[in-house]
């Protein structure tokens, strides 16, 4: 009888997604395992679509693309087009990440919070804030790195703090994220 009853309930945890962890971390899990190279030249699309995902993802995926930020497994060729030698997955997630705290900004402006700290250390300092927070606190960074990197005068320094300044207004403007 006792079997059964452990049977049953074991089923039962299968059938309700009753797992130690989170159903969002399983999804992003899966999707960045579809980031990795494989044989199957048919699974390009497939690592482009959880590419996709992966962005719209917000909050939910941060942890996963943290953990992952460090995977050396070689990514799909489709990824390699704006990297110099070996793209892996990590570098993608690397990317996302910096897409989920900047947006879609110009290869121009690419002074990131994660130049200057580790992921795991950014994050475990930081879990549990909004992405909003995290995307104002980010923006506040590129604005000091600016002004610590470019000499006063500097006529890429305005263009760029303006950038930066007025990408910070909207993401104070923007409480849906």
């Amino acid at each position: 009888m006792r079997y059964y009853i452990c049977l049953l309930s074991i089923t039962l945890m299968f059938t309700l997604g009753c797992t130690t962890q989170p159903r969002t971390t399983i999804q992003a899990d899966r999707l960045i395992d579809n980031l990795a190279a494989t044989n199957d030249k048919f699974r390009s699309d497939v690592a482009v679509e959880s590419y996709e995902a992966l962005t719209l993802g917000g909050i939910d995926v941060i942890d996963a693309l943290v953990r992952y930020s460090k995977d050396n497994r070689d990514a799909w060729p489709c990824f390699h087009g704006s990297y110099r030698g070996r793209c892996t997955v990590g570098r993608v997630c690397w990317d996302i990440l910096n897409y989920l705290m900047y947006g879609d900004r110009p290869k121009a402006y690419r002074h990131s919070i994660f130049d200057d700290y580790s992921t795991q250390e950014w994050w475990q300092a930081r879990r549990g804030r909004s992405l909003r927070t995290l995307m104002i606190e980010a923006r506040k960074y590129a604005i000091e790195k600016v002004k610590r990197e470019y000499p006063v005068g500097d006529p890429w320094r305005e263009e760029c703090l303006n950038y930066y300044r007025r990408e910070l207004e909207e993401a104070q403007r923007n409480k849906n994220s």
